[in-house]
């Protein structure tokens, strides 16, 4: 049994705010139950505060056998607000078809989903949304293969382009250049212990050594924000004992038995993927969420390639990620043994400056031409 109570504030008990329905979904079946009684009332107070009435429920006034989950509904800014509470996926894929239907037959157009995201799934492709300042970022959704990455971000693309939105950045001088937020590649494979790098434990290491040994790797997709300072540093632009550590962890990783324990991979390489800060997640190759314990989304198997920027163009975005692929398809089959190099001021001096100044012709150089230029 159950049924729709009516919400209000508890400084105006006569004014009806939006509406609660408790509402839960297990054995393959719709659950509810009437808070009418514990609450002694037919209109549930809530909690003071500009939250969606959802996050306002007088929970503490319900008995023990209450169902607490509850979907609700409310008018914000003009919009029909929906809660929705956390749910099984399959229950999740059942209510919102229902919701699209009812809003399809009451011929309403303005409305917002809130509260509860559906449980992560492989197979659920989720493409999220998230604002920040001067641009939106968005994760696409798991791709298995590059062709279904591809058709993502020209979908994308597109999408953007029609509202009036673009991946580049219009200088005063007239340049153009990505937005400057990131274009992050993340590889893995099936969710959890599943994941190639703890079938494969060599390929973590040769992904470490292959990166150090080409610092072209670092530069040439990272924009214009690089370096120590930025939020993709290289393993040996963070402290200077790190490369002797790293070498450590990778012999380490490289003699576990396959599959590895992923509580160890995580453990050899998690003090040592960051950046002079401690940030883990601040890292050319980010592990946070390979095997982290402390986040609640952490253990996904998965490994985040930093140094990327958004290319305006839909095409040389795609061809990046295919080629960064490529090369992790190579060390799977062939992993990468190689020391780690210590490059010293010859990293930047070299992989860093020369590409800067090589668009620095004789005649715009201070001086003149018959002079040895610094960056030839």
């Amino acid at each position: 049994m159950g049924g729709i109570l009516a919400c209000h504030e508890a400084v105006f008990p006569q004014a009806t705010v939006g509406y609660v329905l408790p509402l839960d979904y297990a054995d393959a079946r719709w659950q509810s139950d009437d808070w009418r009684a514990a609450l002694k009332t037919d209109s549930a107070p809530l909690f003071p505060g500009e939250s969606l009435l959802g996050l306002r429920r007088p929970l503490g006034d319900l008995g023990e056998a209450n169902l607490r989950r509850a979907l609700t509904v409310e008018i914000r800014d003009g919009a029909v607000t929906l809660f929705i509470p956390p749910l099984s996926l399959e229950g999740y894929l059942k209510l919102i078809p229902l919701i699209e239907t009812c809003l399809g037959e009451l011929a309403l157009r303005d409305a917002v989903l809130g509260g509860y995201a559906p449980p992560v799934d492989p197979q659920l492709p989720t493409v999220g949304l998230v604002s920040d300042p001067g641009v939106i970022e968005v994760n696409l959704a798991i791709c298995v293969t590059w062709a279904e990455y591809e058709l993502q971000l020209k979908c994308l693309y597109a999408a953007a382009s029609k509202v009036g939105l673009g991946a580049r950045k219009l200088h005063f001088n007239g340049s153009q250049t990505g937005t400057g937020g990131g274009a992050h590649l993340v590889f893995g494979g099936p969710l959890g212990t599943v994941s190639p790098f703890f079938v494969q434990p060599t390929l973590l290491p040769s992904i470490i050594r292959y990166w150090q040994q080409h610092p072209a790797l670092s530069y040439a997709f990272s924009g214009q924000y690089m370096r120590p300072s930025s939020q993709a540093p290289r393993i040996d632009e963070t402290t200077f004992s790190n490369l002797y550590e790293a070498e450590i962890a990778c012999e380490g990783a490289e003699h576990l038995p396959a599959p590895a324990d992923p509580v160890t991979i995580d453990l050899l390489f998690r003090d040592l993927l960051m950046d002079r800060t401690g940030n883990t997640h601040r890292a050319e190759i980010s592990i946070d969420k390979l095997w982290n314990a402390f986040a609640g989304s952490g253990q996904l198997g998965l490994v985040e390639f930093r140094a990327f920027e958004t290319h305006p163009s839909c095409a040389a975005q795609a061809v990046t990620a295919l080629f960064i692929r490529a090369i992790l398809a190579r060390l799977a089959a062939d992993p990468f043994s190689g020391r780690l190099l210590r490059w010293g001021a010859e990293l930047h001096d070299r992989f860093f400056l020369r590409p800067l100044c090589g668009g620095i012709s004789p005649r715009s150089a201070i001086l003149p031409p018959s002079k040895p230029a610094f960056c030839s």
